[in-house]
């Protein structure tokens, strides 16, 4: 069998659906902050009439997203990782069918479609970041939706994510099952 571990990829997911709902958060209590010593005149009195600076626009609040339907498939992913390394445990005769579905399990995290605005990348948990260069961004729909303001798509990006992460599991979940787990 091939030596496939998928708790490790599915503790990896959890760290980064954590981290986009911190990253929310922090972004929503920033941009209050802000709009607050705007509508204060904090910044307007600490302006410098000989510099070219002028008072920053206020920023679109940042809405509460549901992440439900991203943490119910990580739940679902975490679940099946779980029962594949327990069942997989110890076993090394299995047939090349379940080495295919191992090896070829990656490519359930992408889609046909690729990114937002970036057809080109068809990873949604890691690819290059918009403005990044090759630095990787992690759940990269969701993480760059919520970053560069664009609040219309976050909540598709999560079903979009969401929808990778159940294919994955479903494709973990079968592997249990034809190993002999329960």
């Amino acid at each position: 069998r091939l030596p496939f571990e998928f708790t490790g990829f599915a503790d990896n997911v959890a760290l980064y659906v954590s981290e986009l709902q911190e990253l929310a958060e922090t972004m929503r209590e920033e941009t209050e902050k802000t709009n607050k010593l705007i509508d204060e005149g904090t910044y307007a009195a600490a302006i410098n009439p000989y510099k070219s600076i002028s008072v920053p626009a206020k920023k679109e609040p940042v809405p509460h997203f549901n992440f439900a339907p991203l943490k119910n498939a990580l739940d679902r992913l975490q679940k099946a990782a779980a029962q594949f390394d327990a069942a997989a445990d110890g076993t090394t005769d299995v047939s090349s069918r379940i080495n295919n579905l191992l090896y070829t399990s990656e490519r359930l995290l992408t889609r046909d479609a690729g990114l937002d605005g970036r057809s080109w990348y068809k990873h949604h948990i890691y690819a290059p970041g918009f403005y990044t260069g090759y630095g990787v961004k992690t759940i990269p729909g969701v993480r760059e939706a919520i970053e560069e303001r664009e609040y219309d798509k976050v909540a598709s990006q999560i079903a979009i994510a969401a929808s990778v992460l159940n294919t994955m599991a479903a494709r973990i979940e079968d592997l249990s099952e034809r190993i002999g787990g329960d």
